[in-house]
């Protein structure tokens, strides 16, 4: 069994007593809308195929796989084997986020990203379980802290186990497998990571989201020649990548193979999913607002044929549905600010030593001392917060 697969227990490393407790948040109902300012693309990856531990290596920019339009209906096995859960934290142990750093240093997309000015690191991951928290939902979690720099708090994921088996009663990514295909010459590489920055209530946040798909320019609208342009460069450029160490490069002691500037636009990004019923959308629609994810694919089952898939709903995240959850969920979106806020404020009080993790069980939300003082950055990296 891998190292990934065994389950730590929630507490590991962390001191026995709780630092202090933070309450949900309380805000003014009445205030303005939420609305996430100054949306701005600045990196992606993806990780090459083999990256470990002893060898990690990442490809600038990366490409999410191709939405096929498959002929409906189609059946696809059931999902088994092994998957990754956390596959920055099972590749970089402690240090999640530094794909997202080396990505963003790496392709320079201007103008370029102010470390200093920057409130909250983070993946949506994160987000979306402290969004959870303040909804009164959500299963127990934890997240470590680090303060970069004078202000900026890196929130690193942290999983009890990184590699999840899959038991055969899922059908997800088998339907991502057979209505996608990866771009020419990224096959093999999986993990693909985007990365953005925006404005969130007076917040500056740079985010990282895994994206399943993205539309080809014959389906996303106006404005997609942009997007042939980016196919075309990033096909010329694959076709070319040779993966072996003498193409590869150190950057912050990660390894970087670059392939051109071809980027998707962020028209052209897609969120699928797969149910047999209703969905809940104010838990499946933050995943689509944190990251301003414009398109969302649902493909239905059939209940009689289990992986049978019969119909696929396309919405906009501006479509009426998806503004009723988005009005539904201001309250959660206004407390999670403020939640940030504070924590921000807590680790800038405990200063650039002190390691501080969150952990949220039976919904409640304790900030604990950790022992192991190393940083989730090498110290290159963290010299562009100074």
């Amino acid at each position: 069994m891998s190292s990934g697969s065994l389950s730590r227990p929630l507490k590991c490393g962390l001191n026995l007593e709780p630092l202090l407790t933070i309450e949900i948040p309380d805000i003014n109902p009445l205030s303005e809308e939420l609305q996430i300012k100054n949306y701005r693309y600045i990196g992606s990856y993806n990780w090459v195929e083999g990256s470990d531990a002893s060898n990690p290596v990442i490809m600038v920019p990366g490409s999410p796989p191709q939405w096929l339009e498959p002929s409906l209906p189609i059946t696809v096995p059931p999902d088994t084997g092994t998957h990754f859960r956390d596959r920055n934290g099972h590749i970089l142990p402690g240090r999640p986020l530094l794909p997202l750093v080396v990505a963003v240093t790496e392709q320079n997309i201007q103008p370029s990203v102010d470390w200093k000015t920057v409130d909250i690191v983070t993946d949506r991951n994160s987000l979306r379980k402290l969004l959870r928290w303040v909804r009164g939902t959500g299963r127990d979690w934890r997240i470590d802290t680090e303060l970069v720099g004078e202000k900026t708090v890196f929130l690193n994921r942290w999983e009890q186990q990184t590699v999840d088996h899959l038991n055969g009663v899922m059908y997800g990514f088998g339907f991502e497998k057979a209505s996608t295909k990866t771009v020419r010459g990224s096959d093999g590489l999986p993990g693909h990571a985007r990365i953005a920055t925006y404005d969130y209530g007076g917040l500056s946040i740079v985010l990282q989201f895994e994206v399943d798909a993205y539309l080809p320019m014959s389906l996303s609208g106006p404005g997609s020649e942009v997007l042939d342009e980016a196919d075309t460069a990033l096909a010329e450029v694959n076709s070319h990548i040779d993966f072996t160490k003498g193409k590869q490069k150190k950057l912050l002691e990660l390894g970087v193979v670059r392939r051109g500037n071809g980027n998707i636009p962020d028209s052209a990004i897609v969120e699928l999913a797969t149910t047999t019923r209703k969905l809940d959308w104010k838990e499946r629609y933050p995943q689509l607002f944190l990251s301003q994810t414009p398109h969302h694919f649902l493909a239905w089952h059939d209940q009689l044929q289990m992986g049978t898939f019969i119909r696929i709903d396309k919405r906009t995240i501006d479509c009426p549905l998806l503004q009723a959850a988005n009005g539904r969920l201001q309250p959660a979106f206004k407390k999670l600010r403020a939640a940030l806020m504070l924590i921000q404020q807590i680790v800038m009080e405990h200063g650039q030593d002190e390691r501080l993790t969150l952990l949220c069980t039976n919904k409640r939300l304790e900030v604990y001392k950790r022992g192991d003082r190393r940083s989730c950055l090498p110290d290159e990296a963290l010299s562009l917060f100074d």
